[in-house]
């Protein structure tokens, strides 16, 4: 898989792999993962942390495609 022009492989079945880390706002930090579940369907996680406390979001390709239209939609909207 590119991504940002750099090659990544997709982790084993059971895996995680960190494909990118952002810094956020109000200190919470946001790492986005691929991870290969059993029975090899991959999903991409998205963990944001902030101070102890962190929450996983993981979705299908699908999902992460419908998501990034409304991210992008939003950001040009916002002057971006």
């Amino acid at each position: 898989m590119m991504l940002n022009g750099k090659e990544h492989d997709l982790p084993e079945e059971g895996g995680v792999k960190t494909l990118h880390e952002l810094s956020l706002a109000w200190g919470a930090d946001c790492e986005l993962q691929a991870v290969t579940h059993p029975g090899g369907l991959p999903m991409l996680r998205i963990r944001l942390r902030q101070g102890r406390r962190f929450t996983d979001v993981e979705l299908t390709e699908e999902m992460a495609l419908e998501m990034a239209q409304w991210l992008q939609a939003w950001a040009r909207a916002k002057g971006g």
